[in-house]
């Protein structure tokens, strides 16, 4: 069993770091339990529900899913082409807790005013009671009987999957599990199961192995006297990214190379619950509190303590020439510039509005979130320095569409050869 690797600094100044919880789960010990365990399980019936009575006979398939979820949203045209698929013998019932007018202004945005073909439920309340989970999208199989048949994530919505569970009922689909935990990320880490109330605590480093339960995810927090980096279940490289980044700049996989002879510890191609299981051998979580007055040195720091922790790596930013997804321009007419006025910055997957902003902000946008799994760097060959206002109608996902609307402004989208700085992991030859 790993053991837990801790360190941690107390001082006598104290901090308030306040006691906004989220709600207890299995205070006593502090355990994970899977939510998805509260509600009906499978192999259990559904009562008489009057929004899903008219499809008995049926395979149902509920959709839990937001118009913020952005795996919610490419399922989407999938679930479409499914149903259409398999007709009559299948319903597949997208829920979700927001409203209808809501719904409808998206998916008319989403389907260009053309209607689904599936029926929404709006503003619900009773199937997300009956059926409990924290993440979306979040699936409900239920036979023509009314059973349970199984709880997945949206990598198990296949027709195969379909065929099979219209064929016997019984197909081996992966459960999934909502794991929640009593825990504050408002608090240290670790201690006291969360990390006590931080009374006394000025400066802390806290790392440790994968804690189930915590939602994967990152935290920069800075009150009136402290600045706190929090990385919570990552991989040894996402940590790196983080630390080597200090809080300036994206090292997306497209800008970090890795010259190991073994990368199955640094990244897993694996995705759902393989990638969790995965994590669970190869996660960890790292948070470091300082004072304010060395909030600059706070990177710095935690570059040091991967060092230690890591001393088989050597990690480094180089600069190193590859092919990127460069913004150009391609116009030498001004039709960027400004009008001036009070500072404005928007952005859906659908589109996104600038108004005296930098370009970096829409680079940075679609480096983080819309293109970060795209295999070039992105990066600004404008050499445009000045505030600009655009107005992009389109999928920040779809490079021509962008390209259609940016020539407008007189730019483009095109791979090119540049330098740029790269995170580069290494091996260190031991003799």
């Amino acid at each position: 069993m790993k053991k837990t690797l801790l360190a941690i600094v107390l001082a006598t100044l104290c901090l308030n770091f306040g006691n906004n919880a989220q709600a207890q789960v299995q205070p006593e010990t502090n355990k994970a339990i899977d939510i998805t365990t509260k509600g009906i399980q499978i192999g259990q019936k559904i009562p008489d529900i009057p929004s899903l009575s008219k499809y008995k006979g049926k395979l149902i398939i509920l959709d839990f899913w937001a118009t913020w979820c952005s795996p919610c949203v490419a399922m989407i045209p999938k679930m479409e082409a499914l149903q259409t698929q398999f007709k009559d013998k299948i319903q597949i019932i997208p829920v979700t807790y927001q409203s209808e007018q809501e719904v409808t202004t998206f998916l008319n945005k989403l389907n260009k005013g053309k209607s689904s073909i599936l029926p929404h439920i709006t503003g619900d309340k009773e199937l997300h009671r009956l059926f409990p989970h924290i993440y979306l999208p979040h699936y409900i199989w239920i036979d023509a009987q009314g059973t349970v048949k199984a709880i997945t994530g949206h990598q198990e919505i296949t027709a195969n999957n379909i065929q099979k569970m219209l064929a016997d009922g019984s197909p081996q689909l992966a459960q999934k599990r909502d794991e929640k935990v009593a825990y504050d990320k408002k608090k240290p880490l670790l201690v006291n199961g969360n990390g006590g109330d931080g009374s006394g605590i000025v400066y802390h480093a806290v790392f440790s192995n994968y804690i189930p339960g915590i939602h994967p995810g990152f935290d920069i927090k800075k009150d009136s006297v402290s600045f706190t980096i929090l990385a919570r279940n990552q991989s040894m490289v996402k940590l790196f990214k983080l630390a080597m980044g200090e809080g300036k700049q994206n090292f997306s996989n497209s800008k970090t190379k890795l010259e190991v002879l073994d990368a199955s510890v640094l990244i897993a191609n694996k995705k759902g619950t393989e990638f969790f299981d995965w994590l669970q051998g190869h996660g960890y979580c790292y948070e470091i509190t300082v004072p304010l007055h060395l909030k600059e040195e706070a990177y710095q720091i935690m570059q040091k303590d991967l060092s230690r922790f890591f001393d088989r790596y050597r990690v480094s930013v180089e600069k190193r020439t590859t092919k990127c997804l460069s913004l150009i321009r391609i116009s030498g007419t001004d039709l960027l510039a400004t009008k001036g006025g009070k500072q404005e910055i928007s952005f859906s997957g659908l589109g996104c509005r600038l108004r005296n902003a930098g370009l970096s902000y829409l680079i940075g946008k679609l480096d983080w979130v819309y293109l970060q799994n795209y295999p070039r760097p992105i990066v600004n060959a404008t050499g445009y320095k000045g505030m600009v206002d655009i107005d992009l109608n389109a999928n920040l996902s779809d490079i021509p569409m962008m390209n259609r609307e940016l020539e407008r402004y007189g730019l483009r989208f095109e791979e090119r050869n540049a330098e740029i700085q790269m995170l580069v992991i290494k091996d260190v030859q031991k003799l």
